[in-house]
């Protein structure tokens, strides 16, 4: 029998603004920073239906900077023998940068010129990293006045209310249950907010685009004082390709910088043709190129002109899907370093430059196969964190070999060491290609900087901690919810227990699935990028890669809905009804029962021990998660005994 009543306006108002509104209006200090305001909203439903991934993203971006910190802080100190203090600046801004930029996808950008390796031997380019760094810090995300008063307002409110209701003589038993489990429920929020606050987020997610192009490059080859354009480092925020064939020949032998070269054939990014696309060798000049996020403001981007040193080359496209590349009038083979990723930059690595046969990402049934490792947003480090790692990896060892080199009295261009201070710059002077071999352990030089690369065991450890980081946050506080509701009686999974349950399920699935597919992506990435795979990834692997990443967005986001749905109709009275509060759904028509002839104030006495706990439990796991937080970025361990501005 339904013997539903509703409690009223006065109990539903009360209580929704007493226990759910501030955790509502602490959504706004949520870190969003995606595209636009529909991409911001998506996120702001993924971290509400799934706190594990929200918290995992934050945990895998704490323990990257941790490993940036170790890393750096070697290279640092070995640095510092060299009495080398612009060297070491630009080490200590390089580390900076590789903390600051987690939350878009940055590539390493090596190509003809030989990028990085520019920016990281040349002395006069040390101040790249510097300025970089400075300008990154400038737009990062400040502690405010808002976040604080948000933050107190929830913690004061909170404490307040579970004060009183603690300290009454009587009380009603629903409005106990409920807004005690309500509050636990959302309790992960503030762990969370304070935390991405803390670890650095931008401001916006063009910032670091923004940096990246404005930063002076000193020195670039033959070029001076050059900006405008990504260099050394990308962000591959991004826009869906399609995947084209490439049927190239390659010499094995490279080709000089002053060679014209001229390449016939077609292509497509995105879906969109490159049109009479001109693109100079080892410099940046785009036009055509569709920006599916804003195609109308990239549709004529042009960067620096070309020099007597870089000369062009001319890319006609045509309705074909194939590219023939074919030798100039001059009789060289054409360098293809930039046709084997995206179209956006020139002057980034190919792939395998010694292959035969290439392919492009291409989307399965519309959908990105590399999805959110694309995607600009602190919730989506989760899904960049192989790219990342390999770019701190990679940068990390470039400077590293500097130091080593240096200290074994290496040149770059193998002429006799100088030991005059004053002249000790000359020491590190070379071609391009020389600066890529000085770099390089075994000196190969490096125009290819694969993108993807198998996961360390550091990696494997770090994100093994950071998912359990995640579900500690995540059933402490649902769990503490559930041991709320369950221990009221009648004591049995009922309808209030039983949808924390399911919200804590649905999380942990989404969590799951989007963890998978962020595995499976990178894997197919992998294969695709191996030079010993000639063939696209199976489609199983790609259908895979894209269903499980909708599985688990379409669960967050329905999960995120009813989360706010059941907390706000608890207050209703929906939940209080025979068939709820008999717990049949877990006890049975059998074993089910109500209590009948007790004052709500001896359901207080007897529930107030669980419910105690519950709320402990609740506060316990947030609190212990936030100083887990603030210890775990370790730049003291960067630091050392010295203290940095």
């Amino acid at each position: 029998m339904d013997n539903t009543e509703f409690y009223g306006w006065n109990f539903l108002s009360q209580g929704i603004n007493s226990w759910l509104i501030p955790w509502l209006a602490l959504t706004a200090q949520l870190p969003f920073e995606t595209k636009n305001k529909t991409t911001n909203f998506a996120a702001l439903l993924l971290t509400l239906g799934s706190p594990a991934i929200a918290a995992y993203s934050l945990a895998v971006t704490l323990l990257n900077a941790r490993r940036v910190n170790q890393k750096f802080r070697h290279i640092k100190e070995e640095s510092q023998w060299l009495h080398r203090p612009l060297q070491t600046k630009a080490i200590k801004a390089a580390r900076s940068i590789l903390i600051e930029t987690q939350h878009v996808p940055i590539q390493i950008c090596s190509g003809q010129r030989r990028e990085i390796s520019q920016l990281i031997v040349h002395p006069e380019n040390w101040a790249w990293w510097c300025s970089l760094r400075q300008k990154l810090l400038e737009k990062k995300r400040k502690w405010t006045y808002s976040l604080y008063a948000q933050v107190g307002w929830v913690c004061v409110s909170q404490l307040l209310a579970i004060i009183a209701f603690f300290t009454a003589s009587s009380a009603t038993g629903s409005t106990i249950d409920v807004g005690l489990a309500i509050n636990s429920l959302w309790l992960w929020m503030i762990p969370v907010v304070l935390g991405w606050v803390y670890v650095g987020t931008q401001n916006s997610a063009a910032s670091i685009k923004a940096a990246l192009t404005d930063t002076d490059v000193p020195t670039l080859g033959p070029e001076r004082h050059s900006k405008g354009e990504c260099i050394g480092l990308r962000d591959r925020t991004s826009y869906d390709y399609s995947s084209v064939p490439l049927r190239h020949s390659l010499d094995s032998s490279e080709a000089p910088y002053n060679e014209s070269r001229q390449v016939q054939g077609a292509t497509r990014f995105g879906g969109s043709a490159l049109d009479n696309a001109v693109v100079d060798s080892g410099l940046q000049t785009k036009r055509g190129y569709a920006n599916s996020s804003n195609p109308s403001q990239d549709a004529s981007v042009l960067h620096p002109k070309p020099t007597s040193s870089y000369q062009r080359v001319i890319v006609h496209a045509n309705a074909s899907d194939d590219i023939e590349l074919q030798a100039s009038a001059m009789d060289h083979r054409v360098d293809t370093s930039s046709m084997f990723q995206e179209p956006e930059e020139e002057s980034q690595p190919a792939l395998h430059p010694d292959s035969t046969f290439n392919f492009l990402p291409q989307p399965f049934l519309g959908f990105s196969i590399a999805g959110d490792d694309h995607a600009p947003g602190p919730i989506y480090n989760y899904a960049r964190v192989w790219t990342h790692t390999n770019a701190i990896d990679r940068i990390a060892e470039a400077f590293l070999m500097l130091t080593k080199r240096q200290q074994q009295q290496e040149t770059v261009d193998g002429h006799e060491w100088e030991q005059d201070p004053e002249r000790w710059n000359e020491n590190l002077r070379g071609t391009p290609k020389q600066m890529s071999q000085y770099l390089s352990p075994i000196s190969q030089d490096l125009r290819s900087i694969p993108i993807h690369v198998p996961a360390s065991a550091d990696l494997v450890r770090n994100c093994i901690t950071a998912a359990f980081i995640a579900m500690c946050l995540q059933w402490g506080t649902t769990g503490a919810a559930i041991v709320i509701a369950y221990n009221t009686p009648t004591v049995g999974l009922g309808c209030q227990s039983g949808s924390y349950l399911i919200y804590g399920l649905a999380s942990t699935v989404a969590w799951l699935a989007l963890i998978f597919s962020a595995c499976l992506s990178h894997l197919y990435s992998l294969r695709l990028e191996s030079s010993h795979h000639h063939r696209r990834p199976s489609t199983l692997l790609a259908a895979l890669v894209v269903l499980t990443r909708l599985l688990g967005k379409l669960l967050a986001t329905a999960n995120a809905i009813f989360v706010v749905v059941t907390s706000i109709i608890q207050f209703t009275g929906l939940y209080d009804n025979c068939w709820c509060d008999s717990c049949i759904a877990s006890l049975g028509k059998a074993a089910g029962w109500v209590i009948l002839f007790v004052s709500d104030v001896q359901v207080f006495q007897a529930c107030k021990s669980a419910w105690v706990g519950g709320v402990f439990m609740a506060i316990f796991v947030g609190c212990v998660v936030s100083i887990w937080i603030f210890i775990a970025r370790g730049d003291e361990v960067f630091a050392g005994d010295e203290i940095e501005s």
